[in-house]
């Protein structure tokens, strides 16, 4: 089911937490080289910022492309357009399959140019037929033409991007139709949101688990973040109250207030101590680090609405208040508590980039080996333009 065979996905996940060990000391050096040499694979999979590079590279041949031959069709019929837009990012599709196998490219940018090109062609493009055929479509409609293909994405290629896709699009579904509805049907919207959002998170959860989903934990992390946070913002009044003024129309006079109000300023401050109380307790940093951030923004929402004059006092209070609370944690955590510590224990994945070395490690293609007679400057002398005769 996954377009790269198993042996690159594990040989790269292995090296590079492997050197993640080392420059953290787990790991001695003889033993990140034995590592190495257990998992060495000719399989292309450059650094961080190669990757950005040939994906931005690959992206601009391939529009330049779509737009060479968007010059031989009508644009004026939107059958056609969307006709080419099928073609072409079948074509695209069929480009990515044959460079992964032929090329042995994984996660190397190119690959990930031409599957968000084909995606976005060929979901632009059946949209377009589908409106063509009738441009009364219910408002969902969309969403559940491009889902197949973003599901498709995300099994197929394991790509991050596309699991955010279809999360978004899998919610959009259930609740375009109710932006449509009458009042009772908006004023649940929030709810419903919310409702969809636990299972996501269970299921993700649990799949986590499972050893068969392994090649496609980072994704199934993505929708565990992405469902966190819709939850949190299912519940929060501040996008409730912007929600229902500005989609859903509802009109709140001087004075006034949406509906359950009382209930979404207690979402808005319980969400966020349940996810740092369940982070602390399960050791879960996305928990944690979610529940963060949305105190920050629970604090932000009550600023917009309850406002005591002097933002200037205000502002530094509580920034006196965070950092006195960072303070405060990292004194409590220095002894390691409940398996918690604040110390970082392996080093971030960003830090130990070597930019220097990648990009010459790119374009030189190997490295010179230690064992050849190297040329060595001895130091010569300057002095009669050369004349002492020593260099």
């Amino acid at each position: 089911m996954l377009a790269y065979p198993t042996s690159w996905v594990e040989s790269v996940a292995t090296t590079k937490e492997a050197k993640r060990w080392l420059g953290s000391g787990i790991i001695t050096d003889d033993q990140y080289k034995a590592i190495r040499a257990r998992y060495t694979t000719d399989v292309y999979h450059p650094t961080l910022f190669i990757r950005i590079a040939l994906f931005f590279f690959t992206y601009l041949c391939v529009g330049a492309a779509y737009g060479l031959l968007f010059l031989f069709i009508d644009t004026a019929s939107v059958a056609g357009v969307s006709v080419m837009m099928v073609i072409l990012g079948a074509m695209s599709y069929g480009a990515l399959e044959g460079i992964i196998s032929q090329k042995r490219l994984y996660q190397a940018g190119i690959d990930d140019a031409l599957l968000y090109a084909s995606l976005g062609m060929m979901i632009g493009g059946v949209i377009g037929l589908a409106f063509a055929v009738s441009d009364d479509l219910p408002s969902f409609v969309p969403c559940l033409l491009a889902l197949p293909f973003l599901v498709w994405g995300s099994v197929r290629f394991a790509d991050k991007v596309a699991s955010a896709g279809a999360f978004v699009t899998a919610m959009l579904i259930p609740v375009l139709p109710l932006l449509d509805a009458g009042p009772t049907a908006k004023a649940l919207t929030p709810f419903i949101v919310m409702g969809l959002s636990v299972p996501f998170y269970f299921i993700t959860r649990k799949l986590q688990g499972d050893a068969r989903c392994g090649h496609w934990r980072d994704c199934l992390k993505v929708v565990e973040l992405l469902s966190l946070a819709t939850f949190y913002l299912g519940g929060n009044y501040l996008v409730v109250r912007e929600m229902s003024e500005n989609l859903m129309m509802v009109h709140i006079g001087e004075g006034g207030d949406i509906p359950w109000a009382m209930v979404f300023y207690v979402l808005t401050v319980v969400i966020p101590c349940v996810y740092i109380g369940r982070g602390l307790v399960l050791r879960d940093h996305i928990l944690l680090r979610i529940g963060l951030l949305a105190a920050a923004f629970s604090v932000v929402t009550f600023k917009v609405y309850f406002s005591l004059g002097h933002p200037e006092i205000i502002l530094t209070l509580g920034g006196g208040a965070l950092m006195l609370m960072a303070f405060l944690g990292i004194r409590f955590l220095r002894t390691p508590r409940n398996g918690m510590t604040h110390q970082n224990l392996l080093t971030n994945k960003l830090e130990s980039l070597d930019v220097e070395a990648a990009l010459l490690a790119q374009t030189m293609g190997s490295t010179p080996h230690h064992g050849e007679k190297q040329f060595k400057g001895e130091g010569g002398k300057f002095g009669g333009g050369g004349t002492t005769g020593d260099w």
